[in-house]
């Protein structure tokens, strides 16, 4: 199936479509036979996100997708982009070396540094909207992050230390079979505020993630 629209100075893109490889409340994703994607929003969307996408994409940022084109539909108005393919690998981050998480987290607090210049709010920073592989983090949709001047570098961070809550409790409840109010504790307590070294701190002394949890609720993991 081919599907024609046009860039931001009206030129005609044809995308030849594969399949449809996933859909949310914002639009749908297809694979594309160039081994890109294509991302359609249900209903043409605002300048906001326009913009967003749009900073991105010129940013071309460590941790964030990579944007190609910004895509216009007949009546010029922003219908959604393509963006480059990234496949999910089978990463259990409480298993990956201790470095995994620093090096992750700190590349993910300096998505929140850049993005709170911008006065940009990382809404929605999700374990969905992620991808986790060998190379690390990449977030691939931020669709939903919106401009307020009241955003700050701060408050991205506490975005970025839920995204890291919710993935090493996932982690425990899926992997490892275990939720108990000893380790959600100490896992709450491990992402606090939005400081590295805390982090470090904590775990250096650990191989693996893994490891500090089970040390740390009584060698039951």
């Amino acid at each position: 199936m081919n599907r024609e629209l046009y860039t931001e100075d009206g030129n005609i893109c044809i995308y030849n479509i594969k399949e449809r490889i996933g859909s949310g409340g914002d639009g749908k994703i297809y694979l594309l036979n160039n081994g890109n994607c294509l991302k359609i929003f249900r209903s043409p969307h605002f300048e906001c996100a326009r913009n967003i996408i749009n900073i991105i994409s010129d940013l071309n940022i460590d941790g964030m997708y990579r944007i190609y084109n910004l895509l216009y539909n007949d009546k010029k108005e922003f219908v959604g982009y393509e963006m480059k393919y990234y496949k999910k690998g089978d990463i259990d981050i409480l298993t990956m070396p201790m470095d995994y998480t620093i090096d992750n987290l700190i590349k993910l607090y300096n998505l929140a540094d850049i993005f709170g210049e911008y006065n940009i709010v990382m809404h929605d920073l999700l374990c969905i909207n992620i991808i986790l592989d060998n190379n690390g983090i990449t977030v691939i949709d931020a669709d939903s992050y919106y401009f307020d001047k009241h955003g700050t570098k701060d408050h991205n961070k506490s975005i970025v230390n839920s995204l890291f809550k919710d993935l090493y409790h996932k982690s425990l409840e899926y992997n490892h079979n275990i939720v108990t109010t000893e380790t959600t504790k100490n896992v709450e307590n491990l992402f606090i505020g939005g400081n590295v070294d805390c982090v470090y701190k904590k775990l250096k002394k650990y191989k693996y993630p893994v490891d500090y949890l089970r040390k740390n609720n009584n060698n039951v993991l």
